[in-house]
């Protein structure tokens, strides 16, 4: 399983900028428990979005298939 990262705005298309996993997600985040929540999003759904701070992009995480 990948997680796909992308930068971006809602509605205007996104910038894919790489793949990661739980663990680089929980070890990318001082706040332990935004990591969690990310993970949590990601395990319910599928998906994640995390807005930027300052900005009006967002960061989405999104699983894909193993290609």
């Amino acid at each position: 399983m990948k997680i796909a990262v992308y930068t971006g705005i809602t509605g205007m298309g996104r910038r894919f900028e790489g793949y990661t996993t739980y663990e680089e997600i929980l070890e990318g985040f001082e706040d332990k428990n935004k990591a969690n929540i990310i993970i949590s999003d990601l395990k319910r759904t599928g998906t994640s979005v995390r807005p930027i701070k300052g900005s009006i992009e967002a960061v989405y995480y999104k699983i894909v298939p193993e290609s």
